[in-house]
């Protein structure tokens, strides 16, 4: 899809893609309209979901004091158990639970093999959508933002889609997709 952006063949790009700014000389993007990246997750009922958000503000967010003493279920060679064996290499004293699927992950944390789950938001947002009670616990632990890429010198797209973009989320459009897609939030 890039290279035919690139090639002008299209105005755009907005197919669930990904910021990647080793392409910042060719093409431009828009500011992020949805954030998949990886995400803590807890069952509703745990004492990590009602923790004082102050302690959740990305400068202060601690996920190894968070999840000290806890089993967190990830999708093996994932994102997620990169950044929990990293954790553990730390010296955050947690137990990773591998599962070969990022849903038979979320299903151990449902049925509480796991105390928490290291996840993609989008795989997250669709468990809660399938009613799985599960809530997210602080900012993501690795960002990847959904933008839409441009040609790099289309300066009047730019601002079109800046301002449409702004719109939508002031109108509460985009929240809105967001449920129609994945169901309600937590």
């Amino acid at each position: 899809l890039i290279d035919a952006l690139i090639a002008g063949k299209v105005d755009s790009v907005i197919s669930a893609l990904p910021l990647d700014p080793r392409l910042t000389k060719d093409i431009a993007y828009s500011a992020p309209y949805f954030e998949a990246g990886l995400r803590l997750a807890v069952p509703q009922a745990s004492a990590l979901a009602t923790t004082d958000p102050s302690a959740l503000a990305p400068d202060a967010f601690d996920p190894a004091a968070l999840l000290d003493g806890q089993t967190v279920a990830v999708e093996w060679g994932s994102t997620g158990d990169m950044i929990g064996r990293r954790l553990t290499r730390e010296g955050a004293l947690l137990t990773l639970a591998q599962y070969p699927t990022p849903q038979e992950a979320v299903d151990a944390l449902v049925r509480g093999e796991a105390d928490a789950l290291l996840v993609d938001n989008v795989t997250l947002r669709e468990a809660q959508g399938q009613g799985a009670a599960v809530v997210a616990v602080g900012p993501a632990l690795e960002s990847s933002p959904y933008v839409i890429a441009m040609p790099l010198r289309a300066d009047e797209l730019h601002r079109n889609v800046a301002d449409a973009l702004a719109a939508l989320q002031a109108n509460g459009t985009l929240d809105q997709l967001e449920s129609t897609w994945f169901g309600p939030r937590e």
